[in-house]
């Protein structure tokens, strides 16, 4: 079998107690200097993904405090409160949703000619002249009934817990689509319900009200992504119908919970009980319609490690106690069974009971290439052996 993979941005304010001085700072506070989002995904993968975040999501809630006087103001700023992506000055489909309702109700800037697509919330929030600063946190996809929680002076947003884990299992495999059901020839890196997108605390000061500059927050992947290809061999000649009847993945970490861990590349998930991503149906790689070089598997799973266990192909999965990928072929009507250690896969250097690690924020690509060696004959033949020579003289 062949393989290749792709590992896969304080200020002191100073007034006099004059009635003027203090009606000047009241009417600076109510200039229209509002607090808004800008907001990226951090490629940190190869391969056809994007920058855009809107190209994954298009709506992300925020969480947001600020510090004044050197005390955190306890109501918070922001508290999930969705932003939502508008390519035109529309309604939404969560923020803005109601009929007749557009950003430009409330913000100038979407009243633009030509219309600037941009983030926006609703009840905009105006920056404090009065806070030494503010923090803010980010997580895509919006949930109006979220999962995930953070407090002020928290490292990172929180998803899950301990005694309510996040399950992956129920999560897309996007390699499959259509009706029915086929591999695809390419990937489509959207359209998961939960590919988790965290931003980078972002600490500002009020003073970027001045420059009239966005908040700009970079989301980062903090799942891991696991993509399966499969082709034929280019030297498979046979006659007889190549078909995969299963493609499995087994042991593969199901339920985690995680907690910001030092930086977004860092392992954060921690992670219990097995599942199985299972193609359990079978597609054609030579028929007239056929899936060859197509994708199987286009699925998220957690960050996890995989343990070494046995080299090369296996009969059975007896020796196999980690994740292992099991694959099942036919030509004609034969049928053919295998399975690999799937740390071996990855680093066939490693020794028994070595690891390899799927990290987080990064994506592998398998190419998986089926094309077994022909059974051809050669013949020969034995010479006629003498046992006996005689002769006689015939008078």
């Amino acid at each position: 079998m062949k393989k290749s993979f792709i590992l896969i941005a304080a200020v002191a304010m100073m007034a006099s107690c004059s009635d003027n001085a203090v009606k000047d700072v009241a009417d600076e506070q109510k200039a229209e200097q509002a607090l808004s989002f800008s907001a990226y995904a951090d490629k940190v993968t190869k391969g056809t993904n994007s920058t855009a975040l809107n190209d994954f999501y298009t709506v992300f809630g925020v969480y947001g405090w600020k510090t004044v006087n050197g005390a955190v103001v306890t109501n918070a700023v922001f508290s999930n409160h969705p932003n939502e992506y508008f390519a035109t000055d529309a309604k939404g489909t969560v923020v803005y949703d109601a009929d007749d309702e557009k950003p430009s109700i409330e913000w100038a800037a979407a009243s633009a000619t030509p219309y600037v697509p941009a983030w926006y919330y609703e009840d905009v929030r105006y920056w404090d002249k009065m806070a030494e600063s503010y923090e803010f946190f980010a997580i895509a996809p919006y949930d109006a009934a979220p999962i995930y929680t953070v407090a002020a002076g928290d490292n990172n947003i929180s998803i899950a817990t301990a005694s309510a884990k996040y399950n992956i299992q129920q999560e897309k495999n996007l390699a499959l689509a259509g009706s029915p059901l086929v591999p695809q020839a390419a990937l489509t890196y959207s359209g998961y319900d939960k590919d988790f997108m965290i931003a980078d605390k972002k600490t500002v000061s009020p003073t970027i009200a001045v420059t009239s500059a966005d908040v700009q927050l970079v989301f980062h992947h903090i799942l891991t992504k696991l993509n399966v290809k499969i082709k034929k061999d280019e030297d498979y000649k046979g006659k007889q119908e190549l078909k995969v009847n299963e493609l499995k993945i087994a042991n593969l970490a199901k339920e985690g919970y995680f907690v910001y861990n030092t930086n977004m590349t860092t392992k954060g998930w921690t992670t219990s009980s097995k599942y199985d991503i299972d193609i359990n149906a079978a597609y054609s790689l030579t028929a007239d319609t056929n899936y060859d070089g197509c994708y199987w598997i286009e699925n998220l799973i957690f960050p996890q490690t995989a343990t070494k266990k046995a080299a090369g192909a296996q009969p059975t999965a007896t020796d196999l106690t980690d994740i292992y990928l099991y694959i099942q072929y036919q030509i004609g009507d034969e049928v053919y069974n295998a399975y690999y250690d799937f740390a071996d896969i990855w680093n066939s250097t490693l020794a028994i009971d070595g690891e390899f690690e799927f990290k987080q924020g990064s994506q592998y690509d398998l190419t998986l290439t089926i094309g077994p060696k022909p059974i051809h004959f050669d013949a020969q033949v034995y010479e006629w052996k003498t046992e006996n020579a005689g002769s006689v003289i015939i008078d």
